[in-house]
């Protein structure tokens, strides 16, 4: 044993209290080595004072020859002088250190003051702030917040305590903060107390008074105003000045002028024109609203000599009944009163009309007459002088009528002579001619029969035995007067009279070439014997024509050189000495034919015949015959009246008519025709095409899965006269109720195999031929897309019951539930503590228990089941509690190497230093040991890792989003054990998990992305909204930061074939001159190109009446302005994208009046 000294000053070693940087929250410790005999007193102080331990501060003296400050989390106020001082009866010692904590700066001190603050930018100022953190100050970065995004941009990075911002949005309200930065970071924030719009500190100036037109001439305005009321809080720097024409749309700039003037003269005026004027204040701000428009003005003279426009009032020739209009321009400042003379006196017509106008005065005679011919003189006057002008108006017309009596002389039976006198008016023309009229009495119709230079005139060519009245015009070149007419009627006739009318002559016989006539003589023959009979004949569309005489003494004839088959009529006429008498009555009609002749259909007027539904079917046939033939027809070989076809029959004509043929009037008809000469008949076949009736039901759907189902049904009792060619297939969920095509097939069944899991879906089938589509066949209620089993439920927490060093034996409970089918397997998956779960073993369905081999001896593993049936994998069972791989029964064995023999002094610690070691071990045995060097600080070898690359979109559909992103550049240390994926949606100011929770876990943390797999999908979007997304890394450490965000995406399906919406189609009707308007909507992915098509044309839609916008996705506009005739038809609607092309066809009439007959006319 050493012998203790008993009196030794106190001392310290110096050199283990060192000043130090630290930067904050990092650990302060200094240890120093002290010593003393008697023991010495240790004392800490900072900046003076005594130190005493705390929760962030603690002292501690080790066996009285050390003494140990630590801080273990250091902050800015822990800054200053540290002094350790000993000291005991024998003497003293001391030591002072600093130390210096590095940190963030505190923010700047407010207030956060915004000034001289305009519509593009502002000032702000503040103070610098109490504490830099220990390093200088770098600079301030300021941010601003646009309330209206809710997002702080960077606005400005200044070394300053102020800043200039640009870049402001005129009318925005933005807040500002700046934050104080040195090399440790950021400070927190300094915000502004209220919110700032960006705007001048002046506004625009008020709209001046009306300006008033105070001179004007041909070419100028002079204007005079008075100023705003409010200059806008900024002097009035100019005034613009605008102008308008009557017939201008916009305003025109036409002058300026300074500030404190408020009288212009606008020069440059176009003479005539009609101009408004209006005066717009101008400051700093800009021009402010335009004054209330001035009166309008003309460019015109101010004082000027009347003028009359000689060139619109001229000497004139007119005919009587036409209209004389004078619109004569009159020129004058002031406007000059205008006064108008017949033959130099006053006007007083009720049919002439004066209209006076400032410069203009309009003199309108209407249906004038002779007495209206004359001078006729304007005078224009005002303060400036007189104008004045004269023009003849010279009116001609007819003559009057000849003067009377109109004498009758010298009658004959066809003849007789007229006199007359001349008219006293001869119009103003020369008597050219004069015109000469009968009437018989008889017919009452005036008819010309001559014309005469003289007034006198024989008639000749009148009708024996007839009444007649005469009358006269005379006639000059601008027409024929009013008639004389004679006083009574007179008697043509001689002194004998022509034989009277022979009764109404009969056929006695005909043939193809000839007829046989006979009559009786006349009851009175005029006094004279009769000489002969004359025999006239006319045809259908002919005149009465004399064919043959016959002597006196006969009266029978045949008349021959008939052409067979004209229809002839004939009459007789007998004649004496006075000449021929009456036509007999015509006989009735005969043709010129055979008399008896069978039945003959002509075959080249009907055929077999093939339409379509709608279509007409016509047909004339001609039918030969003598007498003309019976007809009748059959339809099928029964009556005609089930085939509801219109027949119409006529001698030797048969009219067959279906106006819109129907599918069962499919068949044969069968036309006959009979007389007492025969029969003859002909059989068609008429064939109606149309598109298949709709397939026959029901419509079974069957064998049910996730993803597919069939589909069966019965053919169409129609196949509309055309063979099937397929059958077309849709389906529709509910979800959204759009039909989509998803196959055709030639058979009466399919598989439909685009099912999505979980979807409510209905079908329908149409049959299809060459004339089209069938109606559909509808499935009677939906069905559900799903497997006629379900996956099993998660199976029981499996339990270790034994384990080793490299096995585990477990057991659990099978599933509460099946799902339907029988557990097929049990897949075990095993984890060690910070690794992944990964398969381990399988087992079959009916055993609930297994040994997990190849395990690592003193590892610790979880286990957990996933039951198998044919829905597939159950959800995991929870984990089994932790098990190391291990001996379970093993005798204790202490390691003695660590273990030796300590020799120390009185007062000294007594303690073992704990290495550490490793050995390896094979079949033959175990190595040597290495073993550590110094000493091990106890912390986690590893950070959080860095921030991966911004997710990019990959895919998308309606309800998910697929992502793929690179792994961070550091891993912070440790491997990335997942991903979480967070997202947001569009104007949300938070981010969100975008996995869901996994319920099948305990702790129900949510589910990540394994870290070998850098893509993902995000499920459960709601359709038709935006989202962001971003990716944070995890490691052992925890989550680290946030990557960028990706860019915006819509929740929507990428890839659906066109489908046009027929809801919107219906058939139009509207009249000529209409406006047609539609607005089709078009879905589909990506969005459809949209074309239109009027019959096989195309239609551009780009000129003024017709216009197509397919701007706007999924929609397409069509518009035809002022409709015309000519755009009445189908249009055609194609709507095509990579997925397909759907079409579908509106009809539009546009109504309008019948356009001109076609010609020529005959």
């Amino acid at each position: 044993l050493l012998k203790k000294p008993v009196a030794v000053p106190a001392w310290l070693k110096h050199d283990c209290l060192k000043s130090l940087t630290v930067k904050a929250g990092q650990t302060v410790r200094w240890e120093v080595k002290i010593g003393g005999e008697p023991v010495p007193d240790v004392v800490w102080t900072k900046e003076g004072k005594t130190i005493e331990p705390s929760l962030n501060l603690s002292i501690d003296t080790k066996k009285n020859d050390h003494t140990i400050l630590c801080i273990p989390s250091a902050v800015r106020a822990d800054r200053g002088e540290y002094r350790l001082s000993v000291k005991n009866s024998y003497g003293q010692d001391t030591e002072a250190a600093n130390l210096t904590v590095l940190d963030r700066p505190t923010k700047p001190n407010g207030p956060l003051e915004v000034s001289d603050v305009f519509e593009d930018n502002c000032n702000l100022a503040w103070k610098p702030p109490d504490d830099d953190g220990g390093e200088p100050i770098e600079y301030y970065e300021v941010e601003k917040l646009d309330i209206d995004s809710g997002r702080w941009v960077p606005c400005a990075k200044v070394h300053d305590t102020k800043a200039h911002i640009d870049g402001l949005k005129k009318g925005q309200t933005y807040q500002f903060r700046v934050k104080a930065v040195n090399k440790e970071g950021a400070s927190d924030p300094l915000t502004t107390d209220k919110e700032t719009k960006a705007k001048n500190p002046y506004d625009e100036p008020g709209k001046p008074h009306t300006p008033e037109v105070t001179d004007w001439d041909a070419d100028r305005v002079s204007l005079e105003w008075q100023p705003p009321d409010s200059d806008g809080g900024a002097p009035i720097t100019q005034y613009i000045i605008e102008k308008k024409g009557k017939h201008g749309r916009e305003w025109q700039e036409c002058g300026k002028v300074s500030g404190d003037e408020t009288t212009a003269t606008i020069m440059g005026l176009k003479e005539g024109e009609e101009y408004q004027f209006r005066v717009k204040a101008v400051n700093k701000a800009g021009p402010g609203e335009a004054s209330d428009p001035s009166r309008k003005v003309v460019a015109k003279p101010r004082n000027l000599k009347p003028w009359i426009d000689r060139e619109k009032m001229k000497t004139i020739t007119i005919k009587v009944g036409q209209d004389v209009i004078f619109d004569v321009p009159v020129r004058g400042e002031p406007p000059p009163t205008k006064t108008w003379t017949f033959n130099d006196k006053p006007i007083d017509d009720k049919k002439i009309s004066i209209v006076d106008e400032d410069y203009r005065t309009e003199f309108v005679l209407r249906v004038a007459t002779r007495a209206h011919a004359g001078k006729y003189t304007l005078t224009a006057k005002n303060a400036s002088g007189t104008d004045t002008h004269s023009v003849e108006v010279i009116v001609l017309g007819k003559p009057s009528a000849p003067e009377g009596p109109l004498d009758v002389s010298n009658v004959f039976e066809d003849k007789c002579d007229l006199e007359w006198k001349p008219p006293l008016d001869d119009g103003g023309v020369p008597i050219d001619h004069y015109e000469i009229e009968k009437q018989d009495t008889a017919t009452g119709r005036w008819v010309p029969c001559g014309r005469a230079e003289g007034t006198k005139a024989t008639v000749n060519n009148l009708q024996p035995g007839h009444q007649y009245k005469f009358r006269v015009r005379a006639v000059n070149k601008e027409g024929e007067s009013d008639p004389l007419s004679t006083d009574k009627e007179i008697l043509a006739k001689n002194p004998y009279e022509t034989p009277g009318k022979i009764d109404k002559p009969e056929v006695t016989d005909w043939d193809k070439d000839h007829a046989d006539l006979e009559w009786k003589p006349p009851a009175e023959d005029g006094g004279a014997p009769i000489e002969e009979y004359i025999i006239e004949q006319k045809d259908k569309h002919g005149r009465w024509e004399e064919v043959m005489k016959v002597p006196a003494g006969e009266t029978k004839a045949t008349v021959g050189n008939l052409k067979e088959g004209e229809s002839y009529q004939f009459r007789v006429i007998a004649k004496n000495k006075a000449g021929p008498g009456d036509p007999s009555d015509p006989t009735d009609t005969i043709i010129a034919k055979t008399r008896f002749l069978a039945p003959h259909i002509h075959r080249e007027d009907l055929e077999d015949t093939v339409v379509r539904v709608g279509q007409q079917v016509r047909f004339n046939i001609h039918i030969d015959g003598e007498p003309a033939p019976d007809v009748t027809w059959k339809f099928n070989d029964k009556g005609i009246g089930e085939s509801k076809a219109q027949i119409e029959n006529e001698d030797y004509l048969s009219r067959f008519n279906i106006a819109k043929a129907v599918r069962k009037q499919s068949g044969k008809y069968t036309i006959t025709a009979t007389n007492s000469s025969g029969t003859d008949s002909v059989t068609i076949e008429i064939k109606v095409k149309s598109k298949p009736s709709k397939p026959k039901g029901p419509l079974d759907v069957k064998d049910v899965f996730e993803d597919r189902a069939t589909l069966s049904w019965k053919p169409p009792e129609d196949d509309g006269g055309e063979p099937i060619e397929h059958y077309e297939i849709e389906k529709m969920s509910t979800k959204d109720g759009i039909w989509t095509p998803c196959g055709r097939t030639a058979d009466t069944s399919f598989v439909v195999d685009t099912l999505n899991k979980g979807d409510h879906y209905k079908f329908r089938v149409k049959a299809v031929n060459s004339e089209g589509a069938s109606d559909p066949l509808e499935s009677d209620q939906d069905v559900l897309a799903k497997n006629p089993f379900d996956r099993p439920d998660k199976p029981g927490k499996p339990e270790p019951t034994d384990w080793d060093s490299d096995h585990v034996d477990l057991k659990w409970d099978p599933p509460l539930n099946d799902g339907g089918a029988p557990i097929e397997e049990y897949q075990i998956e095993k984890r060690t503590r910070y690794g992944r779960w990964e398969p381990a073993i399988s087992v079959p369905g009916g055993q609930t228990t297994a040994t997990v081999p190849d395990l690592t001896a003193g590892e610790e593993y979880e286990f957990r089941v996933v039951a198998v049936n044919k829905g597939g994998p159950s959800d995991p069972s929870d984990a089994s509690k932790p098990v190391i791989a291990k001996p379970r029964n093993l005798a204790p064995k202490i390691d003695r190497a660590a273990l030796k023999d300590l020799k120390v002094k009185a007062g000294q610690a007594i303690g073992f230093d704990v290495p550490f070691r490793v050995a390896a071990v094979n079949a033959e045995g175990e190595s040597d040991p290495l073993e550590t060097f110094g000493s091990t600080l106890a912390k986690d070898p590893f950070d959080k890792p860095g921030k991966t690359s911004a997710p990019e979109v990959t895919d998308w559909d309606k309800d998910h989003v697929d992502l793929a992103w690179n792994p961070p550049i550091n891993d912070g240390g440790a491997p990335i054990e997942g991903y979480v994926v967070e997202m947001k949606e569009k104007n949300s100011p938070f981010w969100s998990e975008a996995l869901q929770v996994d319920k099948s876990k305990p702790s129900n943390s949510l589910l990540q992305v394994p870290a070998d797999q850098t893509t993902c999908t995000v499920p459960n979007l709601k359709e038709g909204h935006e989202y962001e997304f971003r990716i944070r890394a995890k490691n052992k450490a925890g989550t680290g930061d946030p990557s960028d965000p990706s860019q915006m995406v819509k929740a929507k399906a990428r890839n659906v074939p066109p489908v046009i919406d027929r809801n919107a189609l219906g058939e139009i009707k509207v009249r000529a001159g209409q406006e047609i308007h539609l607005v089709v909507p078009v879905s589909g992915e990506p969005p459809p190109e949209i074309t239109w098509a009027l019959g096989d044309s195309p239609v551009e839609g780009d000129d003024d009446r017709v216009k197509i916008n397919n701007s706007e996705d999924y929609k397409t506009k069509f518009l035809v302005k002022r409709a015309l005739r000519s755009d009445s038809g189908t249009y055609t609607i194609t709507a095509k994208n990579v997925n397909g092309t759907d079409t579908a066809e509106v009809k539009i009439t546009v109504l309008d009046h019948p356009g001109t007959p076609r010609g020529p006319l005959d």
